[in-house]
């Protein structure tokens, strides 16, 4: 709010001549403080006159003089502001009198000497003190320390002013406090505007924004108090002559992607072929269609768009070429499109892509931060500030289904990239491997083979595995690593893994997206269900608190869906395999479930009539702690 200030009056002579008489430098101490303590009892009377008189006002009375106030605070003479204040006068006389006596009641204090004797004498019973005095002359001393008379005064003055202009806020409702703020502000904007120096054309592009902003606020889209902050920060950029930052904040305000949504647009431009480059908008526009009915904010819109624009603007030399990265931006802009498009393919990553499809569906941003900084570096730089050094070869040599950018069942370069890299970050963390034995962190290392090999004759066929492998480094050289007598060829995690790996990525730390059947041992590293109701208690929790998509173990045998309703309700304990999904919907009323098989899309059960029964879920949760 404006300063009290408005409020003074020119001095009388009378008050003139006490204001010498006490700031004089010649006279006694004796006589300087009994002058002090005069004009100390006649404050002390003061103040509490005018907290007394201010309680008498009415609320009209209280809004009228704010009104006044704000009114006043827009005149830029001094001469017009004092005609305007006047009107605040015959509001409420007898307060404005006691206000008018104290700031005249201030103005003795700057050159009085032995300042800290008389607030020292604030706190002796016999003085007379208002519950308000008892708070602000305790703080006196803490302020400034009592370390000159002029550092008190000071203090007092400030505490006084500190005091008012709150006062002055209580005068009227906080919504009514609002308005008139909100009211004040268009007013500073509209008179930047008239006077800035701006064509034609630009006072148009800014009307238009101004426009679509007040409807956004009429509909609701946009608070009141941000509606003022934008124009208050508008009037003091066009009052600076800034008109193309003005121009450019207000496209910010209304769509905060806009201007990375337009660089990426012509960044898109470098992909080869019209179909590819019609593609990759459909998939622009689905993500941010997608980002509005999940309520991701314009700031992931917009950081999620910048990354991918990375892909495509780094300059040579990277670690992946020009052409590399123009096929990984469009996967990753595809896979931030739709989430549930990804695949693990015939690897054993199920664990880490169900993570890799959250961070999609929840922090898109993070996970195009990871591709985009593997693929220009080589390296990661993890939220948390640690590097992470996916291994090379792994990285820089994708196999020939992996470069289409629509891959049913197929893992994605972009997909390769994130598991190897986001298991390493694990990795990179540990201390014991799969064998139990204690290894030098950093020295795990997960790596990717080629899958397609020369046979005898020189032809290239298929690897019988995944080619992935977990390494320790040591003196000796690199040797591959086992848990028992199996050869580790997946990540080798646990399910208890999830949420550390998740944070790592992501840089959000949540607890409770992980779900177990029947393993209350592995909480609270896992939301455990130890019933169908349980379950039920948790799907519907978690989609009331927006949590989803949930990450869950089940069983899967054989190689067809292990959700199929062709297989029987309760598996074969024997047979019993972990698996990860994810689950994307919940409904109460059917207990139907909305699941992801990161398989592939035949897989899935996300479509109307092939939601899995939450009983049978339940059914085929895994009661294994891998």
């Amino acid at each position: 709010m404006p300063p009290v200030e408005m409020f003074s009056r020119p001095e009388s002579g009378r008050e003139n001549a006490d204001r010498k008489l006490v700031s004089r430098d010649n006279v006694t101490d004796k006589k300087n403080e009994n002058d002090y303590r005069e004009a100390r009892d006649a404050f002390i009377k003061t103040f509490e006159a005018l907290v007394r008189e201010h309680e008498k006002l009415s609320p009209e009375q209280r809004k009228q003089i704010l009104d006044v106030q704000i009114k006043a605070s827009l005149k830029t003479d001094q001469i017009e502001r004092a005609f305007v204040l006047d009107e605040s006068r015959k509001i409420a006389p007898k307060f404005f009198a006691e206000l008018d006596r104290l700031q005249n009641l201030r103005r003795l204090y700057p050159n009085m000497a032995n300042l800290e004797r008389g607030v020292d004498g604030m706190r002796e019973p016999s003085v007379p003190q208002s519950g308000m005095l008892r708070t602000i002359f305790p703080n006196v001393q803490e302020r400034t320390g009592l370390n000159s008379g002029k550092q008190i005064s000071e203090a007092i003055s400030g505490i006084v002013k500190d005091w008012m202009d709150p006062q002055l806020e209580r005068l009227v409702s906080p919504t009514e406090a609002l308005q008139i703020r909100w009211k004040d502000s268009n007013q500073k904007r509209t008179e930047a505007l008239r006077t800035s120096q701006t064509t034609d054309q630009e006072k148009m592009q800014i009307g238009a924004l101004l426009s679509q902003m007040e409807d956004d606020w009429r509909s609701g889209k946009m608070p009141t108090a941000s509606l003022t902050d934008v124009n208050l920060r508008l009037a003091e950029k066009l009052a600076r002559g800034a008109i193309g930052e003005s121009i450019t904040f207000l496209r910010l305000t209304l769509d905060p992607a806009c201007v990375a949504r337009e660089q990426l647009q012509a960044s898109s431009r470098q992909i080869g072929s019209a179909a590819d480059r019609q593609f990759f908008t459909e998939n622009m526009i689905g993500f941010e269609r997608r980002a509005r009915k999940q309520n991701l904010s314009p700031e992931q819109v917009a950081s999620t768009f910048a990354q991918v624009s990375r892909l495509l603007d780094t300059p040579e030399p990277s670690f992946l070429s020009k052409a590399d990265r123009l096929i990984l931006a469009q996967q990753v802009m595809r896979q931030a499109a739709e989430p549930t498009s990804i695949s693990q393919g015939f690897n054993g990553t199920c664990n880490v892509t169900t993570i890799e499809v959250r961070a999609y569906a929840r922090c898109p941003a993070a996970a195009a931060k990871l591709i985009a900084d593997v693929a220009c570096t080589g390296l990661y730089q993890t939220p948390n500030g640690s590097t992470v050094k996916p291994y090379p070869d792994g990285i820089r040599r994708p196999e020939p289904l992996e470069q289409s950018v629509v891959i049913d069942g197929s893992r994605t370069w972009a997909t390769r990239i994130f598991n190897l890299t986001a298991v390493q970050a694990h990795w990179d963390a540990q201390s014991v491997g799969p064998d139990g034995k204690e290894y030098a962190k950093g020295s795990l290392r997960y790596e990717k083979y080629a899958e397609y090999r020369p046979d005898q004759t020189g032809q290239m066929v298929l690897a019988e595995d995944t080619s992935e492998r977990l390494v320790v480094y040591g003196p000796r050289g690199a040797r591959m690593v086992y848990s028992g007598d199996t050869l580790v060829t997946s990540p080798h995690l646990f399910i208890v893994d999830h949420e550390d790996i998740y944070r790592t990525v992501t840089g959000v730390k949540e607890r409770g997206f992980v779900v177990t059947g029947g393993l209350p041992h592995l909480e609270p590293q896992t939301k455990n269900a130890n019933s169908e109701a349980d379950l039920r208690a948790i799907f519907a929790k978690a989609k009331a608190n927006g949590q989803l998509p949930l990450i869950i173990m089940i069983d899967a045998q054989g190689n067809g869906d292990p959700l199929s309703l062709d297989l029987p309700e309760e598996l074969d304990e024997k047979k019993r395999a972990p698996h990860v999904v994810t689950v994307h919907g919940y409904d109460e009323n059917t207990g139907l479930v909305q699941i992801d098989n990161q398989w592939s899309a035949r897989h899935d059960h996300l479509a109307p009539g092939k939601e899995i029964d939450v009983r049978r879920l339940f059914n085929r949760m895994s009661k294994r702690a891998k």
